[in-house]
């Protein structure tokens, strides 16, 4: 990654970590947009990760932003790794959609697939921030430079259990 190691313990306020190389979109094109024109939170607010750290009862450590060096973090929480996503307030509905969306995936879905533990969320009411915490996933979102047989066939294979699961309205889902 071009970012150096993020580390900041809840309770604490630094700005984001230096770049040691240009920010590089995954097709390997330098980034040259501007990420907060996008709604992105560059650095979680420590407010935001004594939240996490209270959700966990732990303490937390940012270890890197998975997108663009920003949202959603890579956290450190005792000996595990989890993922928190961080909206603006401004995005709590959608916020709403994917808490909904995730619980009724993980009913739906039972054995078929896994689906992320959902450990905790705020919709902007405590922080001000959509935030969603969820366990993290085995695996990688890295799309690589050269077609993988073998990951295609994996993808194709999870699509194929996705779409076999029946699924029911629920509320907070959009029709």
């Amino acid at each position: 990654m071009g970012l150096t190691r993020l580390e900041l313990r809840a309770g604490t306020r630094v700005g984001p970590a230096p770049l040691s190389q240009p920010r590089k979109l995954p097709s390997g094109r330098p980034h040259t947009g501007n990420i907060a024109r996008l709604g992105v939170v560059t650095y979680p607010d420590a407010e935001v990760l004594d939240w996490a750290s209270a959700v966990l009862d732990t303490e937390v450590t940012v270890l890197r932003g998975l997108r663009h060096g920003g949202s959603p973090w890579l956290l450190r929480a005792g000996d595990r790794e989890v993922i928190l996503r961080v909206a603006r307030a401004g995005q709590a509905a959608e916020t709403a959609t994917e808490v909904a969306a995730m619980t009724h995936a993980a009913r739906a879905a039972g054995a078929a697939f896994p689906v992320a533990e959902l450990l905790g969320y705020d919709l902007a009411e405590r922080t001000g921030y959509g935030l969603v915490l969820t366990a993290c996933m085995p695996g990688t979102s890295v799309i690589p430079p050269e077609p993988d047989p073998e990951r295609l066939q994996a993808l194709g294979a999870a699509a194929a259990r996705i779409s076999s699961i029946k699924l029911t309205p629920a509320p907070g889902l959009p029709t």
